[in-house]
């Protein structure tokens, strides 16, 4: 249900995203072609995903970039504990370009769980990052870090990337 009400937001709010972004690259003296404004999207969603200890990769969202530039990738998702942590955990989300990957960036995410017997067995993430992008294929890659040694939990997650050729200024 979570999920249902997120693609309902993002339904609303993405013109407003595209329209901005599109405005932002209209006045630029750097650009010299009209079809280098492109702005492009792509979601993808994911329901009880499996995660347990270590990094756990729960969400690819595939997508071809038209042209050299930038993609700006935000996740939001709920995780809830199905076997008990050992302790209470503070978990990470982080959006990489590598299945397994688990580096510090910015727009990283935080949650705690409970242990065994403990509140929260619930938690709420949103992360994003803007990643540089080639021509082509790219991945990005929802990645949840459980440092503890078990507990198993189910998330659900959105993930949408926007491209655009150009940064704000």
């Amino acid at each position: 249900m979570a999920v249902n009400m997120l693609d309902s937001r993002l339904e609303r709010i993405l013109p407003l995203l595209l329209g901005l972004s599109i405005w932002s690259c209209s006045g630029s003296a750097n650009v010299t072609n009209a079809d280098t404004n492109d702005t492009t999207f792509k979601t993808a969603n994911v329901d009880n995903a499996v995660a347990g200890a270590g990094v756990t990769n729960i969400l690819a969202l595939g997508f071809t970039a038209p042209s050299n530039g930038y993609a700006w990738v935000s996740a939001t998702g709920t995780c809830a504990a199905v076997e008990p942590l050992p302790i209470k955990t503070v978990l990470s989300v982080q959006i990489e370009t590598d299945p397994t990957s688990q580096d510090v960036n910015s727009g990283d995410a935080l949650f705690e769980l409970g242990g065994v017997g403990a509140d929260p067995t619930e938690g709420s993430f949103n992360a994003a990052r803007t990643l540089a992008a080639t021509a082509g294929g790219q991945v990005a890659y929802l990645n949840i870090n459980n440092p503890s040694s078990g507990g198993k939990m189910y998330c659900s997650a959105t993930m949408i990337a926007i491209f655009s050729v150009h940064q704000l200024p």
